[in-house]
């Protein structure tokens, strides 16, 4: 009617303009649309404020105020919203207000008298709007509740058509409609234009979302319709497919676009997963999510909380008779984000013998190679190491499995460079798995290869300036693909060669960066090489006190961090950058004795000093041994290589020249 109104006026007035507001176009010639997005945070604590003064005018309120923030962002910077927030503070404080927005149907009610009905409680406004939806706009809009964060259509048309399991699931025949897949497109476009679902389009990828508390009302009208276990479990089941698909597309030519894809619904993957391990029945389908996502973890690197999180709640929900293939990926994601080295070997028999028990031989080579490396490091047995990791390859060489052949070079690199001390051969290695990532666009492992191990060899050779650069493309590769971690440890590297190459300033501006980012975005770990290499700059400054500082809360850190069987694990160049610093204070003692312990842990790692470290530390080492004498710095050093690990970080944290059976060395360990 509205719409024949205004035709007829336009027709008969043809210098009338009709402004007109509404949840959805009019749909006549001439029509302008603009759509009024959510009020902006400072506008919309503007409102908050103006509405809170009406009914509570003694409280002096700042728009910036956080918790009103925090209560506009919640409610969605919808202004009815915003103004029945404001309203409770007749009766409750900002925080009061701010606890109860997870049942904000029931909070926000009391709406101006003389206002329209609708208008009283937002559950009446949205009520009002559903109401006024067909019966299969309804079914749709209640289904679409269950995404989180948004969705794009493939997803949608899985979860919505759906309809023999919804159908089963309904209290209520009537509520429960036949939706084709073709059906979903045309009935999501009627929400999009009665301003119910939000489209949003972004590099050629169009997605949709709600507003939060449209969601939360969308689910309450999925439980009434009793369509919300099989809803769930559709759901769970659309992005368990989504989650599988994405192992064979995320080590090619796709990489890039697979990891934004993933990464478009990593919010849907988590919600799925938690409701497949609350639910108590659909503990296979989460467990095959968690499985398939190993490889996006394994590359997108600043994950590496959620995916101990969920890898822990996907093994306590295994159970022997879920399929052997299943088993064997929730284990790898164990024994990759959650293991223990010292029980490697066990655990990776065990995903070997369920990958061949499943009948994949290339996830079996992936097996072999998580018990060639727990070989290597807890039992250091360094033939039979390098003799599987050579197996790894050429089994897939023989299985064409491309980045199976390139994750093996990786491990048998790393045996030849550190049981084998062969960086000849080792490095030979990592240029090849580079070769042939480059040739397979698998970004990540040619960047990985490049950053870490190339780069390394470089500054070894004390090639300073092309092992920079060699980083510095590795950190450009690791922010497409927006990889925190490689993105991180690249910067370190190039903060690194900044110092050897005398450019200080900008090597220290590089670290403050490094760390704040650390502190903002990552695990506690990532913080301690920064600090170390700024530890060395304070040490070459003489900023000894400083220097001290750093490294004391490095090592304390490392200690907080290190996993199960990973005891100073990694404290090597702390160590050894102290040994530095108490022969540059005259120490020469305990120069000696923390050079002993630091060999010994680096041994305990499987690592060499490298040459840049054996360049840089020399004139410091020099000074100790000739304060000491070659006698006595034998002796001290030697004492220093015998300490248990528990008397060298007791002596590592002490200061000045104590002698290892010491008194204070036992009361520094209480």
């Amino acid at each position: 009617g509205v719409a024949e109104f205004a035709v007829a006026l336009l027709h008969a007035c043809p210098r009338v303009t009709i402004l007109t507001t509404s949840r959805e176009a009019l749909n006549v010639d001439g029509e302008a649309l603009w759509r009024v997005p959510p009020m902006q945070p400072d506008e919309a604590g503007q409102l908050f404020v103006e509405r809170a003064v009406a009914v509570r005018s003694e409280a002096p309120l700042s728009a910036r105020d956080k918790t009103i923030a925090h209560i506009c962002q919640r409610l969605d910077g919808m202004p009815l919203a915003i103004e029945l927030a404001a309203a409770r503070l007749q009766s409750l404080g900002l925080s009061d207000i701010a606890a109860r927005l997870d049942d904000r149907f029931s909070l926000l009610t009391g709406g101006r008298r003389g206002a329209l009905p609708r208008h009283q409680t937002l559950r009446a406004l949205i009520d009002w709007s559903y109401d006024a939806l067909s019966e299969p706009e309804k079914s749709v809009f209640r289904r679409l509740g269950v995404f989180v964060g948004g969705w794009e259509l493939e997803q949608a048309e899985q979860v919505v058509s759906d309809t023999v399991n919804l159908a089963k699931g309904a209290q209520d025949s009537s509520s429960s409609v036949i939706i084709r897949p073709a059906d979903v497109l045309p009935l999501l476009t009627q929400l999009v234009s009665k301003s119910l679902v939000l489209l949003e389009t972004r590099e050629d990828v169009t997605r949709y979302r709600y507003l939060e508390t449209i969601r939360e009302h969308a689910l309450e009208k999925l439980t009434v319709a009793g369509e919300n276990e099989a809803a769930r479990h559709t759901y769970a089941k659309a992005y368990m497919q989504l989650a599988e698909r994405s192992v064979q597309w995320l080590h090619g030519p796709q990489q890039r676009a697979w990891l934004s894809r993933m990464q478009r619904d990593y919010a849907n993957l988590q919600a799925a997963m938690g409701w497949c391990f609350e639910s108590g029945g659909a503990a296979v389908t989460g467990c095959r999510i968690a499985g398939a996502l190993f490889h996006y973890w394994y590359i997108a690197s600043g994950h590496h909380n959620d995916a101990q999180k969920w890898t822990r709640l996907a093994k306590t929900a295994l159970t022997q008779d879920m399929p052997p293939s299943v088993q064997a990926w929730v284990l790898l994601d164990e024994e990759w984000f959650c293991g223990d080295i010292d029980t490697a070997e066990e655990r990776g028999q065990r995903i070997y013998d369920l990958f061949v028990q499943a009948g994949d031989a290339i996830r079996a080579v992936v097996a072999k190679w998580v018990i060639a490396r727990a070989v290597f490091y807890a039992k250091r047995d360094y033939p039979v190491a390098l003799r599987l990791h050579e197996e790894c390859v050429n089994e897939a060489r023989a299985l064409g499995a491309d980045w199976e052949l390139r994750f093996s070079l990786e491990g048998l690199g790393e045996c030849l460079r550190f049981a084998q001390h062969d960086p000849t051969r080792a490095e030979a290695t990592y240029r090849e798995a580079m070769a042939l990532a480059k040739a397979a666009d698998d970004t990540d492992t040619y960047a990985r290869d490049l950053g870490y191990y190339i780069s390394g060899f470089a500054m070894e050779r004390l090639q300073f300036e092309e092992s920079m650069s060699y980083a510095e493309e590795a950190l450009v590769l690791a922010q497409q693909l927006d990889d925190a971690q490689t993105a991180h440890h690249m910067r370190c590297v190039i903060a690194q060669n900044l110092q050897y190459l005398g450019r200080t300033e900008a090597a220290i501006n590089l670290l403050a960066s490094c760390e704040a980012f650390a502190l903002e975005q990552m695990h506690i770990h990532s913080r301690i090489v920064p600090k170390v290499i700024r530890a060395k700059i304070a040490l070459a400054q003489h900023e000894y006190e400083h220097a001290h500082a750093l490294l004391a809360e490095s090592l304390h850190m490392r200690l907080a961090t290190a996993r199960p069987g990973e005891f100073l694990r990694g404290a090597h160049n702390i160590v050894d950058a102290m040994s530095a610093l108490a022969a540059a204070e005259g120490q020469a003692l305990r120069a000696a004795h923390l050079r002993g312990i630091a060999d010994g842990m680096f041994a305990m790692n499987h690592h060499y000093r490298w040459a840049n470290l054996e360049w840089e530390f020399a004139p410091y080492i020099a000074q100790a041994r000739a304060d000491l004498g070659e006698a006595a710095y034998a002796a001290a050093y030697a004492e220093g290589r015998a300490m248990t690990p528990e008397q060298a970080i007791a002596y590592a944290l002490s200061l000045g020249d104590v002698s290892p059976g010491n008194e204070e060395i036992k009361k520094t360990s209480d």
